[in-house]
């Protein structure tokens, strides 16, 4: 029986080990400071991100999910429109009309030849069931529901990448506050991660196998298509059949940390946040937000589709903005949001 309970204390303390060290636990961060940044506070976390750089209005993702760890929030979410010639003191979100039970995580702008716009947002309702959600840019730059797309193909959605009039890419994968599901994916024992193809109601798979995809995003034109691989540390980019949507596989570039959610500015570059070391977003999950977890900004340049070797803009030990999520140039500064921070931060560009 001793040898039993020893034999068991061994292979536990041995996969607490690799844990440890596919968790990237063993990593030291040194902090890269991208000048003096201006925090904007908020009621809730500003996870994902779009921008109309014609108009130059934004939209971010918010849900309050450090309320939700802590268990204080049962309040629904909401996409706050974000001027960016006059960018707001504070945010707040407000209930929408039509949207009675929303959770928003990965949102999308589609914008056509005559300017007008449609966000398809990701939505992990608090009933279980993951939907997406249209919504129409009305004069004024204001959001309007419009219609919500139903698919048990849609069940673990994270975020979506619109290429078209009720064209979209939505991916599916560990939500972004489950501890659980996230450590098991980065340790490659969670369900795998899938991009479908959704056209105009016709649903298919275009990629699948890989552990832990965390974004997609696709050019303006529609001819490339990017993801974020978390547990392979790195954004692979694919160019895509503009008739059938399938995807090709182009090329990868390695990153330090695990991505979150992927950015493209108004030149077609890439913007990444990802977390140096896993083990302490996972921390950072479990203790409700009370310990930090750095993240690491990235810009990757792009010629012709092509991805260049990514530069480290900043590097944050996260005491400011935990959790980093999602970030992307606009003029002058680079707006930075979170998974489980209230507030967003507005960054001197490097």
């Amino acid at each position: 029986m001793k040898k039993l309970l020893l034999l068991a204390l061994l292979l536990f303390a041995l996969l607490a080990a690799w844990s440890y060290w596919q968790l990237d636990g063993f990593r030291s961060v040194t902090p890269k400071v991208a000048g003096s940044c201006q925090i904007i506070n908020g009621v809730g976390a500003a996870a994902d991100m779009a921008f109309n750089y014609r108009s130059g209005v934004g939209y971010m993702s918010v849900y309050d999910r450090l309320g939700g760890l802590q268990g204080d929030n049962q309040a629904n979410g909401d996409i706050v429109v974000l001027d960016t010639q006059q960018l707001p003191g504070s945010y707040t979100i407000k209930n929408r009309e039509g949207l009675t039970d929303f959770k928003p995580a990965g949102i999308s702008l589609h914008v056509n030849a005559k300017g007008q716009g449609r966000l398809y947002v990701v939505n992990n309702r608090a009933t279980g069931q993951d939907t997406i959600e249209v919504l129409s840019v009305a004069p004024g730059n204001q959001l309007v529901f419009e219609k919500t797309l139903k698919s048990d193909l849609f069940q673990g959605a994270i975020d979506v990448a619109a290429v078209g009039y009720d064209q979209f890419y939505v991916l599916t994968g560990p939500a972004p506050s489950s501890a659980i599901a996230r450590y098991k994916a980065m340790l490659g024992f969670g369900a795998k991660s899938t991009l479908r193809y959704f056209d105009r109601g016709s649903i298919k798979t275009v990629v699948e196998g890989h552990s832990f995809l965390s974004s997609v995003a696709a050019t303006a034109n529609g001819h490339s298509v990017y993801l974020a691989n978390a547990k392979g540390r790195s954004v692979m980019s694919y160019q895509r059949d503009l008739l059938s949507g399938e995807l090709s596989y182009s090329q990868t570039v390695a990153l330090a940390a695990a991505p979150e959610q992927l950015q493209l500015d108004e030149q077609g570059g890439l913007w990444v946040v990802g977390a140096l070391r896993p083990l302490d977003y996972l921390r950072h999950l479990m203790s409700k937000g009370q310990k930090s977890s750095a993240s690491e900004l990235y810009y990757i340049a792009t010629n012709n589709d092509l991805l260049a070797q990514p530069v480290v803009k900043m590097t944050s030990l996260g005491f400011e903005q935990s959790a980093m999520s999602s970030a992307v140039k606009w003029g002058s500064q680079v707006i930075v949001g979170s998974t489980t921070a209230r507030n967003i931060q507005l960054c001197p560009y490097l």
